[in-house]
């Protein structure tokens, strides 16, 4: 409404400004080209009031417009006004710089390889090539579970025994729906040296090539995601819309508003698709405050310019942490982790049929016997007595996997 006020205001001046110096023309030449330079134009208005006492009120208006929506705006979107009064809607965007630096040149089936995108998250290494839902060209490795931060370096040759790590390619090939897609774990040569770069990420050589018969190859230097979150300036982007930029606003909350730096968040689960579209999560969270398990429900709502954020957040910074010297003890033998807490234990498909709550939320990985493979959140099972697993892509919302508990023929517990 604001800015259709000011567009009003600003049309009438400029159409009673082109009147004035129509009527003026057409009293004389002289008196036409003294309106176009002010304050002439007000001469001929004193001279020749009658006719333009219409074009002095067609102006007022259009000054009313404008002030009225000039104010609308100064209260509503202050940020906006200022952009407009500076000009700088005038000046050009500088263009776009890429999130990564990506220099891999290769192909797949035969057609140009070029990702844009590149992540590695629980264990899997992904370069894709397009946004859509399904990616026009992608490569995934799923790397030995011993892996989880550092330095990655890796070369696999074609005779090498296994386990190795799976090689996923998949194409969507055009007017096709559905992208089609190959598994190899041998038979393929594979060279990583990466280093991590901070805050989170991962950047060197990836080379990759398998048999001549998938014309399949690529190599350069890759920079890629270590977790779902941003940074701007070394500062998190809270605009992006990821599961890791909501867990880390809730412990920077939860930190602040109890003033402790021990409070682990239990991880949250992923928001549904109109939750990231309206920008609002309302979500009961979970943590632990030193020894201690607490709930607490709270209501995140995404701002323009801010981010995400925790609503009523008038909490003040943590303080800084002192700088106490380390005291110095006698090393002891670490004691061995007690199993006790940890689900793997044990974990079989009876045991979560029996206590799928237990496993709500938990990171798990499940083949059928058709080979139709998904690794995401558990979400519990549905009427018709199958597993749900829920993916979460930033850049297509989620996905929810459903397995027949009859054809499951591995099923894994990814965490604790």
């Amino acid at each position: 409404m604001d800015a259709l006020l000011i567009l009003g205001g600003l049309l009438l001046v400029v159409f009673s400004m082109v009147w004035l110096s129509m009527q003026a023309f057409s009293t004389g030449l002289l008196w036409g080209w003294s309106t176009l330079i002010p304050p002439f134009n007000l001469i001929y208005l004193l001279a020749h009031w009658k006719r333009g006492k219409r074009v002095l009120l067609l102006t007022g208006m259009g000054l009313i417009l404008l002030v009225v929506g000039v104010t609308m705006m100064a209260q509503r979107n202050p940020e906006r006004l200022s952009q407009l009064l500076s000009w700088q809607w005038l000046t050009p965007e500088p263009e776009a710089r890429p999130e990564l630096a990506i220099e891999l040149r290769g192909q797949i089936n035969g057609h140009e390889f070029r990702p844009q995108f590149a992540e590695l998250l629980n264990g899997v290494l992904s370069l894709r090539e397009g946004g859509d839902f399904f990616a026009r060209h992608e490569i995934s490795l799923h790397l030995p579970k011993g892996y989880t931060s550092g330095p990655l370096r890796m070369d696999v040759l074609p005779t090498d025994p296994d386990p190795l790590p799976l090689v996923e390619i998949s194409w969507q090939s055009e007017g096709s729906p559905l992208p089609e897609f190959w598994r190899l774990s041998r038979g393929y040569s594979l060279h990583l040296d990466m280093q991590p770069v901070m805050p989170n990420k991962l950047q060197g050589d990836f080379h990759l090539i398998l048999p001549n018969e998938y014309q399949t190859s690529i190599s350069g230097r890759l920079e890629l995601y270590t977790d779902q979150l941003r940074y701007v300036d070394g500062q998190l982007d809270r605009g992006h819309d990821s599961l890791d930029t909501l867990q880390a606003v809730v412990l920077d909350y939860l930190q602040r508003r109890w003033q402790r730096r021990d409070i682990r968040v239990v991880p949250m689960l992923p928001p549904s698709a109109a939750q990231w579209r309206d920008g609002e999560v309302t979500q009961t969270v979970r943590y632990h405050q030193g020894d201690e398990l607490a709930e607490l429900p709270l209501r995140l709502k995404k701002h323009s310019i801010k981010g995400w954020r925790v609503l009523d957040d008038n909490y003040a910074p943590l303080p800084a942490a002192p700088l106490t010297p380390a005291p110095v003890v006698e090393a002891k033998p670490a004691p061995a982790p007690s199993a006790a807490n940890d689900r793997r234990v044990g974990f079989s498909l009876p045991q979560l049929l029996a206590t799928p709550e237990r496993y709500h939320g938990a990171q798990m990985r499940v083949v059928n016997e058709r080979g139709r493979e998904a690794s995401g959140l558990f979400a519990g099972i549905n009427e018709e007595g199958q597993l749900q697993i829920r993916q979460v892509r930033d850049d297509a919302g989620e996905v929810l996997f459903s397995f027949s508990r009859r054809e499951i023929v591995l099923l894994e517990l990814l965490e604790p």
